[in-house]
């Protein structure tokens, strides 16, 4: 059946017309190929940033807020960010 399209391609001449759709095609497909690379690791660095950036915001308005940040807190405070990493990460699954 494949053999008898591409002969009947071929008989009527239409392997330019033919090769043009596919192309287009594939552009397309190509365009969408790119534009999921591009939000996978859009995703990939917002997940490998989410941690550093939660700490820093965290510190930064307790700082704002109360003053100035002990050792005693800042440990304790990145200690039960460790805890909750991993729930934090399961949760959009759910």
């Amino acid at each position: 059946e494949t053999f008898g399209s591409i002969r009947l391609l071929k008989m009527y001449g239409w392997e330019v017309s033919f090769e043009a759709r596919l192309d287009a095609i594939r552009e397309r497909e190509l365009r969408q190929l790119r534009k999921y690379q591009i939000l996978n690791i859009v995703s990939q660095a917002l997940y490998s940033t989410a941690p550093i950036l939660t700490g820093l915001a965290t510190f930064g308005v307790y700082t704002a807020l109360y003053g100035a940040l002990s050792a005693s807190t800042a440990f304790a405070a990145l200690s039960l960010f460790n805890v909750l990493r991993f729930p934090l990460t399961m949760f959009p699954s759910m």
